[in-house]
């Protein structure tokens, strides 16, 4: 949810410039628009901290299987699976993850990688 407030914000704030511009860039924000949160998840999860602002709230990260970090392609494709399936399927395919027994839904199966607790990481020191 906080991730999803963060993204609001940030096109709402690109939508408020285009009724400020009276439409001259609706253009520029309609194109943005579905970008900002690739380049949001992406840049975050690819990131040092391997995970999203809100991930980091509440102690989660991603990892890859072998417990290392994922790299910005890897963190790219993995925003991007998560979109798609959650697109094409209004949601619904992230009910996978309670029908496996470590959680993970769908673009985690196709990616190679987790969600894993932060505390968790810490203790095995990774």
């Amino acid at each position: 949810i906080i991730d999803v407030v963060i993204l609001l914000g940030v096109t709402g704030f690109l939508w408020t410039l285009v009724v400020l511009t009276l439409g001259l860039l609706w253009a520029v924000a309609a194109v943005l628009t579905p970008i900002v949160p690739l380049v949001y998840h992406t840049a975050l999860i690819g990131g040092r901290h391997s995970a999203t602002l809100g991930m980091r709230v509440t102690g989660v990260e991603i990892r890859r299987l072998d417990g290392g970090r994922p790299d910005i392609a890897l963190a790219f494709l993995q925003t991007a699976l998560f979109y798609a399936t959650v697109t094409l399927t209004s949601m619904l395919i992230l009910l996978v993850a309670l029908f496996n027994d470590r959680g993970r839904c769908l673009h985690d199966w196709l990616t190679g990688t987790m969600a894993v607790r932060t505390a968790a990481v810490e203790r095995l020191g990774a």
